[in-house]
């Protein structure tokens, strides 16, 4: 089958990522296993910046505060620069949701780096917790 120039950009426009949610799945004791094969890694730059993170979430310990196995965290949000400003990431995060609710997780998580998207910043915080009903 032959497509035309207006077809085939017509189809490329529908292939086009505009938008990503990577989400993830942490349990206790992930953050430490992530440490220890953290320092068998030879980039010492990478080393540093995840072993600062890493740190960071092991002293807000989420499982306790919550009561939960298992926390689903929105772990990177992003829409391309042209196409910013409709809604597009408020519906990343919106589908998300529904992802961590439909599988049973009582906790989403959300780092503050993204809190633009929220139009909030709470003071002294890392993460934003939604706790999911």
């Amino acid at each position: 089958m032959s497509l035309n120039k207006f077809q085939r950009k017509h189809i490329l426009l529908y292939l086009q990522v505009i938008g990503v949610a990577l989400n993830g799945v942490q349990h206790p004791g992930d953050i430490a296993a992530a440490q220890d094969k953290l320092k068998k890694m030879a980039d010492i730059k990478f080393r540093k910046i995840f072993d600062l993170l890493y740190g960071v979430n092991r002293s807000l310990d989420l499982f306790t505060q919550h009561g939960v196995d298992k926390i689903f965290e929105c772990r990177i949000l992003s829409v391309d620069k042209r196409f910013r400003g409709r809604g597009l990431a408020r519906e990343l995060l919106r589908r998300s949701e529904i992802t961590a609710r439909e599988s049973g997780f009582k906790v989403l998580i959300f780092p503050l780096s993204q809190s633009p998207l929220l139009n909030c910043q709470p003071p002294n915080k890392k993460y934003i917790c939604f706790k999911l009903n």
